[in-house]
């Protein structure tokens, strides 16, 4: 049998886990079967190894964002798949296709609070509405487990009420922010209680969403770095990150992302 281990980012200094995992894979091994130990390895940690401060952000990235294309390579390959601490359950919506256990199980418990407020929070829209119950269901298990994860607590241990969740997923399917803004927000949302529609009414954040502004903004950009323009011509693609950046820049990441792309493919064709 083909089993996967996940273990801790090493940044973390979680000994005991470590042993744990390292004793399964020992373990598991020694019974015959092919077993894979994986864990997110330190890229931009490496710049500041450390739980804490600028350290803690950086490990932030190389767990939940530069890890993944190696964890679903590594889940498709495996039969079985075992999570070798509950600090990593924020990924256990890319494994839910495979059979699956975690160390801890407080799990269960975590998992049945999250459906329950998944419900209370798809019940505050107006109207019901597939794709926004979509969203919640994508942000409770991304951004929520996440913060539940990194301070070891349950989802009713956490200052977040239904009606801010749902608020804040009925401005982003409006598009009145973008996904970033609504990113950048969630951690005040759930430090202050404050409701979503307060603070980007506070720090004027709503979405850019003007075709004139943001076309003439982007031809400002174009104009602005010939270079880069014949670069991307020339078939270098992954300048087009470079121009919605300075487009994101320009407007304090306000712009809307669909409107800032229709209008950098009309004008680097």
């Amino acid at each position: 049998m083909k089993i996967l281990l996940i273990g801790n980012y090493p940044y973390l200094y979680s000994k005991s886990m470590d042993k744990y995992a390292n004793l399964l894979y020992d373990k598991l091994t020694e019974r015959g079967h092919i077993v894979r130990l994986l864990k997110p390895f330190p890229i931009l940690g490496k710049i500041k190894p450390s739980p804490i401060g600028l350290g803690k952000w950086l490990g932030y990235v190389d767990r939940f964002f530069l890890f993944i294309p190696s964890l679903k390579k590594a889940v498709s390959w495996a039969d079985i798949i075992h999570i070798c601490d509950q600090a990593n359950a924020v990924y256990l919506p890319l494994v839910k296709e495979k059979p699956h256990v975690v160390t801890c199980h407080d799990v269960i418990a975590i998992q049945n609070a999250c459906g329950d407020f998944y419900e209370n929070t798809i019940k505050c829209f107006s109207q019901p509405d597939k794709n926004k119950n979509k969203l919640v269901s994508n942000w409770i298990q991304t951004e929520v487990l996440r913060i539940l994860s990194e301070r070891n607590i349950s989802i009713n241990e956490l200052n977040l009420s239904a009606n801010n969740l749902s608020e804040l997923i009925e401005l982003f399917a409006s598009e009145k922010i973008s996904s970033r803004i609504a990113k950048d927000i969630f951690p005040e949302i759930i430090s202050t209680g404050k409701n979503p529609n307060t603070i980007i009414k506070e720090k004027n954040l709503i979405q850019v969403s003007d075709d004139a502004l943001i076309e003439s903004i982007v031809k400002k950009i174009i104009d602005e770095n010939p270079d880069n323009v014949q670069k991307y011509k020339n078939g270098k693609n992954n300048l087009f990150g470079f121009f919605v950046g300075q487009v994101m820049k320009e407007t304090q990441g306000k712009a809307n992302p669909k409107i800032i792309n229709k209008f950098l493919e009309k004008y680097l064709s």
